[in-house]
């Protein structure tokens, strides 16, 4: 059996197993992926702000404004945070503040006036 032709283990032209044709194989489609809310995690920078801007708005005997100053949001935010937002840790750049890019990018937060104020939206 060792000299066998590969010829030989191939139907010869003209024989019956010669009448199936080749159906080609579909790609599976995939589904779109529905994008999820950004909620952040508890003592992020994020949830801090978030945090701040919502009590703003919650407690007015707190804060009587509902656009908030960067240092308003930072003293509110602080409590609720790990990270400090204005000295970045040994080796980096990144403050806590920086979750504010992302709150704003997401929709979360409206930023407004030169000096900014911030304000929650409805989706924050």
């Amino acid at each position: 059996m060792k000299g066998k032709s590969k010829a030989a283990d191939t139907p010869e032209s003209g024989s019956e197993s010669d009448t199936t044709e080749f159906v080609p194989v579909q790609a599976k489609k995939r589904k779109t992926a529905k994008p999820k809310p950004y909620i952040p995690n508890r003592g992020s920078g994020g949830y801090g702000i978030l945090l701040s801007l919502v009590l703003a708005i919650d407690q007015p005997s707190l804060n009587t404004q509902v656009f908030l100053t960067k240092s308003m949001v930072i003293r509110g935010a602080q409590l609720y945070s790990d990270s400090s937002y204005e000295h970045s840790e040994k080796g980096t750049y990144i403050t806590a503040w920086n979750n504010m890019k992302t709150l704003v990018g997401k929709g979360y937060v409206y930023v407004t006036g030169n000096p900014h104020k911030y304000c929650l939206t409805e989706e924050g």
